[in-house]
């Protein structure tokens, strides 16, 4: 059963030929779920299973997919390596409101599920990386009435503690973690709000006075990031259009998105794991 009180692991969908390296311990950017990879892409087909696209010289390769099906799972997420054995990992959230924590392995395979705890009303969660120093990943979320938390990570396979952040994101949609976008060593959050593509710059205990990135965004249906998908060691945002074009906007490391790239392909009927 996938959905409602109980989660199933990942169906083993592919033998791996090779088994993958352990990368840095705790890392959560670049998402990379292969060693080997500059960047992984992941994305929910319109089936239903995720796929991995690596990326190689900011153009994305054929997918491979890492979990049979996690269509009807609330949300999917890039958790980073949030237990330290060097793997990135992947959390899902069922109807039921229970977040489980699927383990990534040297085979690249996701291990069994594991019940991190929480998952209660939460409207929106997204990896953030660690944001507040203590060398594991952690999460943002909102919930239902529109604050905005903190989940610090355990290191291990649940939440050490929690922080609210502030009231007032019953409005904001699409919260991502880019990463540290604008180069000061702290990790950052985006948002929207109406068509307006919002920046939240890291700040110790919290987050800056948010500020506009563009805006003009109605065309647009959902974003991710992964890092620094084109090798310029500069966080980038990834967008969906509505008619199922990915849209790379290239960031400049001073919280700015500069040109704009359409990679090759449709996807429409995906969506993101963020």
């Amino acid at each position: 059963m996938i959905a409602g009180s109980k989660t199933s692991s990942p169906a083993k969908v592919a033998a791996t030929p090779a088994a993958y390296r352990a990368s840095e311990a705790y890392a959560t950017f670049p998402r990379r779920y292969q060693s080997g990879s500059a960047v992984d892409l992941l994305l929910v087909g319109s089936a239903g299973a995720l796929e991995r696209y690596p990326a190689a010289k900011g153009q994305l390769q054929q997918p491979v997919t890492i979990a049979a099906q996690v269509g009807p799972y609330t949300h999917v997420v890039n958790a980073g390596d949030w237990n330290g054995d060097g793997y990135q990992d992947v959390l899902v959230r069922t109807l039921s409101e229970k977040i489980y924590l699927w383990r990534g392995t040297r085979t690249g395979e996701l291990a069994n599920a594991v019940s991190m705890g929480f998952g209660r009303n939460i409207r929106a969660i997204t990896s953030i990386g660690d944001s507040n120093g203590d060398g594991h990943p952690d999460l943002a979320v909102i919930t239902r009435a529109g604050n905005l938390w903190l989940y610090y990570g355990d290191g291990k396979f649940g939440r050490a503690s929690r922080k609210l952040i502030s009231g007032g994101w019953q409005d904001h949609s699409w919260l991502r973690g880019p990463g540290d976008f604008n180069g000061d060593g702290r990790p950052d959050l985006i948002s929207l709000v109406g068509d307006h593509l919002l920046l939240h710059k890291g700040i110790k205990g919290g987050f800056a006075t948010r500020v506009t990135l563009a805006s003009g965004w109605s065309d647009i249906s959902s974003i991710t990031s992964v890092g620094d998908f084109d090798g310029d060691h500069r966080a980038d945002v990834i967008a969906r259009t509505k008619d199922g074009r990915l849209v790379l906007y290239k960031g400049n490391g001073r919280a700015t998105v500069t040109r704009s790239t359409t990679l090759a392909g449709s996807f429409a009927g995906t969506r993101f794991a963020v």
